[in-house]
């Protein structure tokens, strides 16, 4: 089984490798459907870790985790809020703390430029902010 994405939806994948062989004429059309679980959800982007899905909702107003093998979710909402530009990656420490690291770097109304990095850890449920930094273009006066 495998996970993809298709119209803002996880879906599962299951295809039978058992008897394909290099014809076209063997060929067996995966399986795919909808996640029943996430289907009200649009999502944008899915990063994987040891089984764990996590989902960037698309409207960016909070993550989404999921256990597919235990059917557990968990919403992670943002220290402040998250933005279009965010780019995410999911692990774990030495301890096996599963992790989130989020990397800021989004512009605004071309005078500011937010960059940062930030943590969240499963176990404390909070985000703990490694660099922040905010640069702002000087304005000319007339």
């Amino acid at each position: 089984m495998g996970f993809m994405m298709m119209d803002s939806r996880v879906c599962s994948m299951n295809f039978d490798l058992q008897g394909i062989h290099n014809n076209e004429e063997d060929f067996v059309d995966p399986c795919i459907k909808q996640i029943a679980k996430l289907d009200q959800i649009e999502i944008s982007k899915v990063l994987q870790c040891d089984g764990f899905l996590l989902c960037v909702i698309k409207d960016n107003s909070r993550l989404l985790v999921w256990n597919p093998y235990l059917g557990q979710t968990r919403f992670i909402k943002p220290r402040n809020s998250f933005h279009r530009l965010d780019r995410y990656a999911l692990g774990y420490d030495n301890n096996h703390n599963y992790k989130i690291l989020r990397l800021l770097d989004d512009y605004f109304f071309d005078r500011e430029h937010l960059f940062g990095y930030e943590i969240y850890d499963f176990s404390s449920d909070s985000w703990r902010v490694l660099l922040f930094i905010i640069l702002i273009r000087n304005l000319a006066l007339a």
